[in-house]
């Protein structure tokens, strides 16, 4: 089914094996299992690290009428005084890195399987 609704072969292994005997780090390694996962397309298959390391920005952005804006700032860890940026400012990149081409990059540690939730995913995971 998903050879014909999103031109995925998930039995067609060749490429993904390479690609897995190419790697030569536990971190490329994972990020050959992420790809293929979401290769799916589908909001019910995930792949999840074997870790138990959480990193958090300090604040939440969301989608809003097409902007990424922040939605949350914790302020403990971001005093406003070093951290001058409020709730409702546009996100418009990170690291001199576009915002939309980082929603891209990060949208298939993400999928929801229609691109609008997709992306919100992604846009979540910044």
């Amino acid at each position: 089914m998903k050879r014909d609704t999103v031109k995925f072969d998930l039995l067609d292994t060749k490429v993904w094996l390479n690609r897995i005997v190419a790697t030569t780090t536990d971190l490329d390694y994972y990020e050959v299992l992420v790809d293929y996962v979401a290769h799916l397309n589908d909001a019910h298959d995930s792949y999840g690290l074997p870790s138990t390391f959480r990193a958090s920005l300090g604040l939440t952005v969301d989608i809003y009428d097409g902007k990424v804006l922040i939605d949350s700032i914790n302020r403990t860890l971001l005093p406003a005084s070093r951290f001058p940026f409020q709730i409702g400012d546009e996100l418009v990149a990170v690291d001199d890195k576009n915002v939309q081409d980082l929603i891209q990059q990060f949208s298939k540690y993400s999928i929801f399987a229609n691109p609008r939730s997709t992306a919100r995913g992604a846009a979540g995971l910044m």
